[in-house]
């Protein structure tokens, strides 16, 4: 090849890379960014070079995605480039900062706190990344959700730098969106939780105040407390609830959309899944919210869409149908029943799931956080009524507690027993499922098999011989199974 040759070559690559790493930045489906990772990392040394080149980037979607490509390649050339620039003083604070996150967070590195402690001013690189977000939010406002997983690499003093330089940027709705996903997250080591609620009440914006009334049936009952002290504080002080709205900066706030909800039932691995489907009065659009909860460790996964067809979503039909749903372009999908239910039953779930959440220990996951303010601020919540659960009833005949096990709904449900006797814990996670789908039941007009779901529940958090018998019964039922399944095999 000649020189001429060689030197179009390779400004031809320099170009390909430079534009591959422009749409990784504005990829937001997290399987198409994966891809695109990969394929930068097939450029070897120069797609290194072009990511430690934009590591000092103002963009927190295309820093995860540095993040991504970092992952792809050879840990012995990548690894020792980073550590590089988080020593290097002639490299801006914000580089440095990216190259311990992607250190930290996407190859799982350790970092030395000396390399944090040395950078030249912390303050100054948290105002900067405060100013980069809210202009970031502002093309894209799911970009919240990469910024606050690089702050969780860091240690916690750095989200503590943030809230400190909150005074020093502009005001803007969106400080309330992440000081709202702040106060939803872990606040057993740093108090970060308590501290992002005390500076939403600082703010006193309709903004905030949105966000603290969002947050009251989200929290622990102490900080949920917190929460509605700040709320009713700014609402004596003059601040409206509904003034200042840019739907376009806050589209988690939508008071226009009637929300409907469509409920599964509770699954073989303890699931159920909620989809919750607002519109306006004759709209073409939907927003979606969907939540998956699971017994007994709370909502364990949560997505929105903010902008869906209305034509793509179920017809609305009476309230106790079931519609049949199978997954786009997917023919080996299994569908999935989803029974139209009164919206109580949503909150119901969800309160319930996020006591699990509060027990375990474990915060609800991103989506949840960002999208939940769409039903927990809308008309139907102001109106909520608790769900009733189905009556129990202790004298039903263990002929008709048995029947359950012959349930379509509760197909494939005790397969994962390993003997007549379940512990404490397991015990107590079936009664919640039998509870859940006692309500499910009775909404779909089954009065009569929920009120034997609602009755297990009740024997079983009495351990009674009533439970025990049922427990044998789900055994044998389930050795039958396998027998079955067996001979069926050997035939």
């Amino acid at each position: 090849m000649s020189g001429d040759a060689k030197v179009l070559t390779g400004f031809l690559e320099r170009r390909a890379l430079e534009e591959a790493f422009v749409e990784l930045a504005h990829v937001t489906d997290p399987a198409v960014a994966q891809q695109q990772a990969q394929a930068i990392a097939t450029y070897g040394t120069a797609a290194l070079q072009h990511l430690v080149s934009l590591l000092d980037t103002p963009d927190p979607q295309l820093r995860g995605g540095l993040g991504q490509v970092a992952r792809h390649l050879p840990r012995d050339l990548v690894v020792p480039a980073l550590r590089a620039v988080a020593r290097a003083h002639d490299r801006s604070d914000q580089a440095r900062l990216a190259a311990l996150t992607v250190l930290e967070r996407f190859l799982g590195e350790p970092v030395d706190d000396a390399l944090l402690a040395g950078l030249q001013n912390p303050q100054a690189a948290a105002r900067q990344s405060l100013s980069e977000l809210i202009v970031a939010m502002d093309e894209e406002p799911l970009s919240v959700i990469e910024y606050l997983e690089q702050l969780a690499a860091q240690p916690p003093e750095v989200a503590g730098m943030v809230l400190d330089a909150l005074g020093a940027v502009e005001a803007s709705p969106h400080l309330a969106t992440l000081l709202r996903l702040l106060a939803q997250g872990d606040d057993s080591v740093s108090g970060l939780a308590h501290r992002a609620i005390e500076e939403l009440v600082k703010l006193r914006t309709p903004a905030a105040l949105r966000a603290l009334a969002s947050l009251a049936p989200n929290l622990p009952p102490e900080l949920a407390a917190l929460a509605e002290r700040g709320a009713r504080k700014l609402r004596f002080s003059g601040v409206s609830d509904s003034a200042d709205h840019d739907p376009q900066r806050e589209p988690w706030y939508a008071p226009s959309l009637h929300w409907r909800l469509l409920l599964s039932p509770v699954d073989v691995s303890a699931g159920q899944f909620l989809l919750f489907i607002g519109q306006e009065d004759k709209g073409a659009r939907a927003v979606i919210f969907t939540v998956l909860v699971q017994m007994p460790g709370g909502i364990r996964d949560a997505s929105g869409s903010l902008d869906a067809s209305a034509d793509h979503t179920p017809p609305r039909r009476r309230t106790g149908a079931l519609h049949l749903v199978v997954g786009d372009g997917d023919e080996a999908a299994p569908a999935v029943t989803l029974l139209e239910a009164p919206l109580d039953l949503g909150f119901t779930a969800l309160r319930e799931a996020l006591a699990l959440n509060w027990t375990d220990g474990t915060p609800a996951p991103m989506g949840y956080r960002l999208f939940s303010p769409l039903i927990w601020l809308s008309q139907e919540a102001t109106e909520e009524k608790a769900s009733l659960t189905p009556p129990v009833d202790p004298d039903l005949a263990q002929t008709e507690l048995d029947a359950i096990l012959d349930h379509p709904a509760f197909s494939g449900w005790f397969w994962e027993m390993e003997g007549e006797v379940l512990t404490t814990e397991a015990t107590a996670a079936y009664s919640h499922r039998f509870v859940a789908m006692s309500r499910w039941l009775a909404a779909a007009g089954d009065n009569k098999t929920a009120r034997a779901a609602a009755t297990i529940a009740y024997h079983l958090d009495e351990m009674s011989s009533e439970a025990r018998s049922f427990l044998t019964a789900a055994w044998r039922s389930r050795q039958d199974l396998i027998d079955q399944s067996k001979e069926n095999h050997n035939v």
